[in-house]
């Protein structure tokens, strides 16, 4: 990953970061509208996006970002 142009790291930093984000906007708008959504079921969706989410923003600042500096 580190032979990776700085345009392309950064892309796919933003995306890391803006997937989960998105998805989890458009799950509070939809979901609870649905009939089969309960309380429990978005408990643990949250919880699965909040890691997913989490574990995007650790790869960006922990591996992403420092190489990015690194290059210029």
């Amino acid at each position: 990953m580190s032979n990776l142009p700085l345009e392309i790291k950064g892309l796919i930093a933003f995306a890391l970061f803006l997937v989960p984000a998105g998805i989890a906007a458009f799950s509070f708008i939809y979901l609870p509208k649905c009939k089969w959504y309960t309380k429990k079921f978005g408990y643990i969706y949250f919880g699965v996006l909040w890691i997913i989410f989490m574990a995007g923003l650790a790869t960006d600042f922990l591996y992403l970002l420092p190489s990015m500096y690194k290059s210029v």
